[in-house]
């Protein structure tokens, strides 16, 4: 699970969680960072490299950790 917000004054904010469980545990994170034209596209993509590095590992069987 994961969530990427993205405010009108630039803020960015994503979260990565583990997979759907009795057990919420948030595996990555960045909050506050400032984006526009220039940097947004750096911060989806690095959004989107952490979702896959976490899905591909509970796929895997292998556990995460902060």
């Amino acid at each position: 699970m994961g969530s990427l917000e993205v405010w009108f004054t630039g803020e960015t904010d994503y979260t990565v969680m583990t997979p759907p469980s009795g057990e919420a545990k948030m595996v990555s994170n960045k909050w506050m960072v400032i984006s526009n034209d220039e940097t947004f596209e750096s911060t989806f993509n690095e959004f989107v490299a952490e979702f896959t590095k976490h899905s591909l590992a509970s796929k895997s069987g292998r556990g995460t950790s902060i």
